[in-house]
């Protein structure tokens, strides 16, 4: 099944209006797989792009979001990223 590692993630606290947010999910998979991002506590999707961008981040983007990689060989362990804005 496929790998995935996170890139982006804050470290710290972010400002409202002010701070950029930019998370990639790098999936390591042969085939190549496909990235679903969710919000813990909702089941739609927030995207399917590698890249979850919030320019500048609002205190509505806070929350724990997930990815994760799927392909035809089966679906990568989920990785989770707190976002905490002030």
């Amino acid at each position: 099944p496929p790998e995935v590692r996170l890139q982006g993630v804050p470290l710290h606290d972010l400002e409202e209006s002010r701070d950029d947010v930019v998370l990639r999910c790098v999936a390591d998979a042969n085939p190549p797989a496909k990235i679903v991002w969710k919000r813990s506590g909702r089941s739609e999707i927030v995207s399917l792009e590698e890249t979850l961008q919030f320019r500048p981040v609002g205190r509505q983007n806070s929350g724990t979001y997930t990815c994760e990689a799927k392909n035809l060989v089966g679906a990568s362990e989920p990785l989770t990223v707190d976002l905490n804005v002030k």
